[in-house]
């Protein structure tokens, strides 16, 4: 009976003093209730990670398919610029890097170079 709370528990009862209202824990907040300063560093390295995957792999592609190639090197670019807004949201800033930065416009550019006939009416 006097154990203690868990940690989130305990974040949300500081934080939210209207129980009506609804809060995500942003990233940094989570790695570092979870595993203390270790677990900023640990997210940082998995967002490093990510990122030299990405940039690596957008490097040795020659033989890769086009959209591929267009996905990994937007992709290492667009990660870093989201990594901001990725660490001040929830787990929903998932869904805006994958569909709204990288696929979205992966395809976008991927269907505007496709080869075709262009013809012009005068």
């Amino acid at each position: 009976p006097d154990r203690p709370a868990p940690v989130y528990e305990y974040y949300t009862q500081q934080l939210v003093k209207d129980k009506r209202q609804g809060f995500t824990i942003n990233h940094a907040a989570a790695w570092y209730l979870n595993f203390g300063i270790a677990g900023i560093l640990i997210g940082a390295l998995v967002f490093g990670g990510i990122w030299v995957v990405l940039y690596n792999t957008a490097q040795s592609l020659q033989n890769m398919p086009v959209f591929v190639r267009l996905f990994c090197v937007l992709g290492a670019s667009v990660f870093v610029a989201f990594i901001p807004t990725l660490v001040r949201t929830g787990p929903e800033g998932y869904k805006a890097l994958i569909f709204e930065a990288l696929l979205l416009p992966c395809i976008l550019i991927f269907i505007a170079t496709l080869p075709g006939k262009i013809t012009r009416k005068i």
